[in-house]
């Protein structure tokens, strides 16, 4: 027992294993409260679980390589007064400007394309939590394919449908390409062919060639093989290379058009000059069959 200065009462001490317990909630509420700040400002997008690790060790040096002259990744008080700070700073900023959660896109997209995902991601979340559609699909296709982000089949879904609900064409692509897989979500062929009808109806090349594969073979919708050939000619006259592969079978063995091995070798040439490699194949194999469509 200690005495207590102030009083009459006796104080019991705090053992070894008490005080490691105390020092340890202190410290993983201080770094909860890091990873919290740091995902409001982009650089941290793992768990929020209080957990000092290299993601979030990696996430600290992002934002001080930014903003700080140190780059020690560690949790501090002091680095949490600076977080706070340009959390407020960045609320005032996008107060005072209007084409701020634009921007953000912009240069995310901008960065995505030289391959700075990592900085994408960052830009397309603070773009993403303001209710930006095209920041929400592109951060969860990046969450999809793991590119700047650990990859999430879970996280990448709930981006999609945030995105989906607003009634974004390439959202709802992307969320019934999660149905048709069962990624991130239970497989569901009738909520993916609703899905990408919702985008097909906008016009959106991918999704009515994947509506078509969905008619063509029966999957969440009754098979037919005319309303898939309609669908793949709607995707292949806007330059989609698996479309028109898939428009040249169709006519290479009439289904759901007349059977037109002319008509199939040009779709085939049509997809093969864009990269696409089974029509190169299946051009190459007709031409030596029927020589005189290639010509």
């Amino acid at each position: 027992m200690v005495w207590d200065t102030d009083s009459t009462k006796k104080v019991k001490k705090i053992s070894d294993s008490e005080y490691q317990s105390v020092l340890d909630s202190y410290l993983k509420a201080n770094t909860l409260k890091t990873q919290q700040l740091l995902n409001k400002l982009g650089y941290y997008l793992n768990d929020l679980d209080g957990n000092y690790g290299p993601p979030t060790a990696h996430a600290i040096k992002s934002y001080q390589r930014d903003n700080l002259k140190i780059q020690d990744g560690k949790v501090s008080n002091n680095l949490i007064i600076a977080l706070e700070k340009s959390y407020q700073q960045y609320l005032k900023e996008l107060k005072n400007n209007k084409n701020l959660t634009v921007e953000n896109y912009n240069t995310g997209f901008e960065a995505a394309k030289s391959g700075n995902y990592e900085k994408a991601a960052r830009l397309y979340k603070l773009s993403a939590d303001q209710g930006y559609a095209s920041a929400q699909v592109n951060l969860g296709v990046l969450y999809r394919y793991g590119q700047g982000v650990k990859q999430d089949y879970y996280e990448a879904t709930r981006l999609f449908k945030l995105s989906a609900d607003q009634g974004y064409a390439r959202a709802q692509v992307n969320l019934g390409l999660m149905y048709y897989h069962g990624q991130g979500v239970k497989q569901n062929y009738q909520e993916a062919a609703r899905l990408y009808k919702l985008s097909a109806d906008q016009g959106y090349a991918s999704a009515q060639v994947s509506l078509g594969w969905m008619y063509r073979y029966g999957e969440g919708v009754k098979q037919d093989y005319q309303e898939a050939a309609r669908l793949y000619k709607l995707s292949a006259d806007q330059g989609d290379a698996t479309a028109q592969f898939n428009l040249g079978w169709m006519y290479r063995y009439g289904q759901g058009v007349k059977q037109n091995n002319q008509e199939a070798a040009r779709l085939y040439k049509l997809s093969a000059d864009q990269g696409h490699a089974d029509a190169k194949n299946n051009l190459e194999f007709l031409c030596k069959a029927q020589p005189s469509v290639c010509r």
